[in-house]
C-alpha cells in the first residue's frame, strides 16, 4: 500500500477522484459471506459525480457441475480517498468491504507492481482485463491469495472456470 498511496495524490498521475470496482463473486449454499473470485479497480476522474452503489451486471450464474454455487458480477464507484484504507483493511482481515458488503478474500500478499503498456505491434495479455489502456499504459497493483482454498472446486473443474469466464466476458457492461 505504501507504493500506491503517493500515486493516488491529486495531480501526480492524473486527477483521479474515484475508483470503479468490478467484482466477480461466488456464493455457496449455506454460507452467508460471498467469496471474491476476481476484482479489478480502475482509478477514474469523475469530478462532481457521486459514488454509485453496487449494481449487478449479470443474472445469477449457475453450473450443473458446481451444485450449490452461484456467481455474480457487480460494479460500483467510491471516492479515491476510500481506497487506501479499504486495501489496508483487506490485508489485515482477509475481507474486501468497499461495496458495503463483505467479500471473503483470504490471506492476500502484494505482488510487485508493474507498468502495462498499451497494445502496439503485439498484444499485451493484461489489456484483455484493463479498462481503457490504449493511450499511455497503466500501472497495475495486485494482491493475490495464492492458495485460494475456498475456490478450489471452481479451479479443479476447468470447464466451469472457462464457462464463467466466457459468460462474464459476453455480459454487456461487465467488461467495459
Amino acid at each position: 500500500m505504501a507504493e500506491l498511496a503517493p500515486l493516488l495524490a491529486h495531480g501526480i498521475l492524473s486527477t483521479y477522484t474515484h475508483f470503479e470496482a468490478t467484482e466477480v463473486f461466488a456464493t455457496l449454499d449455506g454460507q452467508k459471506q460471498a467469496i471474491n473470485v476476481f476484482t479489478i479497480l480502475v482509478a477514474e476522474d469523475r469530478q462532481g459525480q457521486q459514488s454509485q452503489q453496487a449494481k449487478y451486471l449479470t443474472d445469477r450464474i449457475q453450473f450443473k457441475s458446481l451444485p450449490g454455487w452461484t456467481f455474480g458480477v457487480q460494479r460500483y464507484t467510491r471516492p479515491i480517498s476510500e481506497l487506501p484504507p479499504a486495501i489496508d483493511e483487506m490485508v489485515k482481515t482477509g475481507e474486501w468491504r468497499a461495496s458495503g458488503k463483505s467479500l471473503q478474500i483470504g490471506n492476500v500478499q502484494p505482488i510487485p507492481h508493474q507498468f502495462v503498456p498499451p497494445d502496439s505491434t503485439t498484444s499485451v495479455p493484461w489489456n484483455r482485463l484493463l479498462k481503457n489502456n490504449f493511450w499511455n499504459g497503466s500501472h497495475v497493483f495486485e494482491w493475490a491469495n495464492r492458495d485460494k482454498k475456498s475456490l478450489r472446486p471452481l479451479f479443479d473443474d476447468s470447464r466451469s472456470l472457462q464457462d464463467l469466464s466466457e459468460i462474464v466476458f459476453k455480459e454487456p457492461g461487465a467488461c467495459e
